[in-house]
C-alpha cells in the first residue's frame, strides 16, 4: 500500500443477508498445507484430508469457484485406472460427531466427464463401531435408478435412503449442493431435505425411527470425497471432476443460510494494483466486480452508497449470458468542504431481480459484497484563537485582572467538536471547554481569562494557556495563549525597595563578584598611600 497524502486504503467485505455460523469442518480445497504429505487442511480443526494417491499422480489443484478447487481421477490424468479421491481420517482428538443427528454438507462440483461405473460419489462415511452410523452422498446416472441419493447407514448393506428424483449436471458447470439433515427428537424422524444452488431439489425425505444420531467415532471412521469404499460397494466409484469448499456444520441450515454459504465467495472485488487510492482532490482508481461462476442468465447489481462521500462509474452493473463476467467501476470521492480528515464510506453492491426481464439467473438473489472506503480529506482541521487588542495582558493588581480571547473553527466538522482548556496555574479560564457543532462551527466563542494574585515576587511573567481540540478531523490540535502578567509584588531595584546588603554591585544578585568588589574596597582601604579611598568609600 503506498503511504501518502491522499491515499484511500479499500477493504472489502463479502455478506449476506442472513450468514450461517461456522462449519465445524472446512475444506477449501485450496492449497495443500505440506505438499510431501499430499494434504489439504481443515481451516476450522485438525481433521487435515489426505490426496490420494500419494504415490502415483496426485489430484492437482486447479481454479475453483473460491480460490482453487480439487480435480479428481482421469479429468486431469486421461487414466481411469488411477484412484484419485480425498480421505479424511479422522483424529481421537478431534472426533467429528454429529450429536443430535442436525446436520448440513456443503460442496461445490464440476462435471468433467461421464463417471466411473456410472455414479458421482461425493461425501461418504461408514461406520466402523457397532451402535454408529454412517452415511454415503452420491448421484446415480445409470438406469433404471438415476436421481441424487443419500443412505443411511447402520451397517451396510442394512440402510434407509433419500432420494430425492434424478437431475443431470452440465459438464463445465459449477453447481453448489448441500443436503440438510434435520431431526425431531419428539417424532423420532429425519428430514432429508437437498439444495442445488441454493434451491429445494424434489421432495425433501422424512425418515421414522431415526434416534441415534449420526457419528464419525473416535475409532477409526473416515471421510471419504469423491470416492466410495470399493471393498464395501464391490465397484469402483469416483468423481470424474472437479470438487470445491466442502464444509460441515453440525445444525441444520436454513434455505437463507444455504444461500449465503453459496455465495460466500462467488462474487467479489479485484483492485487495480492491489490497492485502491483515491482523494478529496480529484486522484481517481478502478476496481472490478467479477461474477466467479459464470451466469446463466441476466444479473443485476445496484450499490447503496452515500452519495455526498463518494461517486461512482458506471453504477448499475449488468451481467448477461454472453459475458463478460467482470465489469469496471471508477471511484472518486467528493470534494466537500467539511473537515473530516482521514474518514470512511461504504458501498454494498446488491444483487436485484428486475422484473422486466425474464432471463434473471436467480442463482444470483440476495448475494451482495460491501467495500469499506477510506478516504483522506483536503480540508484542513484548524481552529484560530483571536485574542482582544491582539495579545492577552493581566495585572496582579487588577488593572487588568482579566482580558478575553475568541476560538472558532476553520472548516465545518462532520460531528460535534471539543476544545478543552486548561492552565499553568497563574490564571483561571471561563468556561473550560467550548463545544461546536456542524451546524454553529463558524460562530466564535469567547475564552474570559483571570490572573491569579498570588504572592510571589515574579516580576513580569508569562501565563499559558492550552486549548486542545477533540473529536473527528480536529482531534489532538493544540494551540497555546501567552498572557501576559504583571506582578503586583515589589522586587529587587523597585522604588521603596532595598538592594541585599551584600549586592555590592546592585544588581539584585549576591554572588563572586559583589565578593570580589568588597574585597578590593578592603584592599584600598588597607593601603598606606591612599587614605582618601577608604574615606570616600567610607561615606557610602
Amino acid at each position: 500500500m503506498r503511504n501518502y497524502f491522499g491515499t484511500i486504503v479499500v477493504l472489502f467485505v463479502l455478506t449476506s443477508s442472513l450468514m450461517a455460523q461456522d462449519p465445524n469442518a472446512h475444506w477449501p480445497m485450496d492449497v495443500r498445507d505440506n505438499p510431501s504429505a499430499d494434504k489439504t487442511p481443515d481451516i476450522i480443526g485438525e481433521n487435515h484430508a489426505t490426496l490420494y494417491p500419494s504415490g502415483g499422480p496426485p489430484p492437482v489443484f486447479s481454479e475453483g469457484v473460491t480460490g482453487n478447487a480439487v480435480w479428481l481421477s482421469n479429468s486431469t490424468t486421461g487414466d481411469p485406472n488411477v484412484d484419485q479421491y480425498i480421505r479424511v481420517d479422522n483424529f481421537v482428538d478431534e472426533e467429528l460427531s454429529i450429536g443430535t443427528g442436525d446436520a448440513t454438507w456443503t460442496w461445490w462440483y464440476r462435471k468433467e466427464d461421464a463417471p466411473i461405473n456410472g455414479e458421482t460419489p461425493w461425501i461418504e462415511s461408514l461406520p466402523n463401531a457397532v451402535g454408529t452410523k454412517g452415511y454415503t452422498i452420491y448421484h446415480r446416472e445409470v438406469s433404471p435408478n438415476e436421481g441424487i441419493d443419500m443412505y443411511i447407514i447402520d451397517s451396510p448393506p442394512v440402510s434407509t435412503k433419500s432420494d430425492w428424483g434424478n437431475f443431470m449436471f452440465t459438464v463445465g458447470q459449477w453447481y453448489h449442493l448441500a443436503v440438510v439433515r434435520d431431526y425431531d427428537e419428539n417424532a423420532e424422524t429425519d428430514t432429508y431435505t437437498l439444495y442445488i444452488d441454493g434451491e429445494v431439489a424434489g421432495v425433501p425425505s422424512v425418515q421414522t425411527g431415526q434416534s441415534d444420531p449420526l457419528e464419525i467415532d473416535e475409532l477409526g471412521s473416515d471421510i471419504w470425497i469423491g470416492k466410495r469404499k470399493p471393498d464395501v460397494w464391490g465397484q469402483e466409484f469416483e468423481i470424474n471432476g472437479g470438487i470445491d469448499d466442502v464444509r460441515i456444520f453440525f445444525e441444520p441450515l436454513s434455505q437463507a443460510e444455504v444461500k449465503s454459504v453459496m455465495f460466500e465467495g462467488r462474487v467479489d472485488i479485484v483492485e487495480t494494483d492491489g490497492d485502491t487510492l483515491v482523494n478529496e482532490d480529484g486522484l481517481t482508481d478502478t476496481f472490478n466486480l467479477v461474477l466467479l461462476n459464470p451466469p446463466t442468465g441476466r444479473v443485476i447489481f445496484e450499490p447503496t452508497y452515500d452519495t455526498s462521500q463518494v461517486q461512482l462509474s458506471p453504477e448499475i452493473l449488468t451481467f448477461n449470458l454472453a459475458g463478460p463476467n467482470s465489469i469496471e467501476v471508477t471511484v472518486s470521492a467528493v470534494n466537500d468542504a467539511i473537515a473530516e480528515g482521514f474518514h470512511n464510506s461504504t458501498v454494498t453492491y446488491n444483487s436485484i431481480n428486475d422484473p422486466n426481464f425474464s432471463d434473471y439467473d436467480l442463482t444470483y438473489l440476495d448475494s451482495s459484497t460491501t467495500l469499506t472506503v477510506d478516504i483522506v480529506d483536503n480540508d484542513i482541521a484548524d481552529f484560530s484563537i483571536i485574542e482582544s487588542g491582539d495579545s492577552t495582558d493581566l495585572d496582579e493588581s487588577g488593572d487588568p485582572n482579566e482580558d478575553t480571547y475568541e476560538v472558532v473553527l476553520g472548516f465545518q466538522p462532520k460531528g460535534e467538536i471539543r476544545i478543552a482548556i486548561t492552565t499553568d496555574g497563574q490564571t483561571t479560564v471561563d468556561p473550560v471547554e467550548l463545544i461546536f457543532q456542524p451546524g454553529d462551527w463558524f460562530v466564535p466563542q469567547t475564552v474570559s481569562v483571570s490572573v491569579i494574585d498570588d504572592g510571589d515576587s515574579e516580576g513580569p511573567h508569562i501565563s499559558t494557556i492550552t486549548n486542545l481540540a477533540k473529536g473527528g478531523a480536529y482531534e489532538g490540535i493544540s494551540k497555546d495563549v501567552l498572557a501576559n502578567v504583571t506582578d503586583n509584588e515589589r522586587y529587587c531595584g523597585d522604588g521603596g525597595h532595598e538592594y541585599y546588603l551584600m549586592d555590592v554591585n546592585r544588581d539584585c544578585y549576591v554572588d563572586m563578584t559583589d565578593f570580589s568588589l568588597m574585597t578590593s574596597d578592603w584592599l584600598k582601604c588597607s593601603h598606606p598611600f591612599y587614605p582618601e579611598v577608604c574615606n570616600a568609600d567610607a561615606n557610602d
